[in-house]
């Protein structure tokens, strides 16, 4: 059964959901969805203390969302110190020309930037 609710940033929006989430965890079912998601990134802020069915649905939602989120970042983090860097064992030698191309440029570059940035060219303008 698909749900649609009009408006949810205005009173009566949040009043049908309100209605909606009575007796219920959740929007369709009986654990997070993409529904809820759904609802959830429509609703602006959390529904006042007296919409109790919404406002607590959303205070669960948040809660979730946010712990799911902590969980991927935290995933992440040991998977990156898990995984060794991967260095190549040997470069080709186009590959070291143009490290050392990259390299000559960007000390070309810097000197021009230094001679442009000199005390003297600033003292003298």
């Amino acid at each position: 059964m698909t749900v649609i609710f009009k408006d949810l940033h205005t009173e009566t929006g949040l009043k049908s959901l309100d209605d909606h989430l009575s007796g219920k965890s959740y929007i369709s079912g009986d654990e997070l969805t993409k529904d809820d998601i759904k609802v959830y990134s429509a609703v602006l802020e959390r529904p006042r203390d007296s919409l109790s069915n919404a406002s607590k649905w959303y205070k669960s939602i948040s809660q979730q969302l946010a712990a799911r989120d902590r969980g991927r970042m935290e995933n992440n983090d040991e998977q990156a110190k898990q995984q060794p860097q991967q260095v190549p064992k040997q470069l080709s030698l186009d590959q070291l020309e143009q490290i050392d191309s990259d390299h000559a440029f960007a000390l070309a570059l810097q000197e021009q930037v230094f001679s442009l940035c000199s005390f003297e060219n600033l003292v003298s303008n």
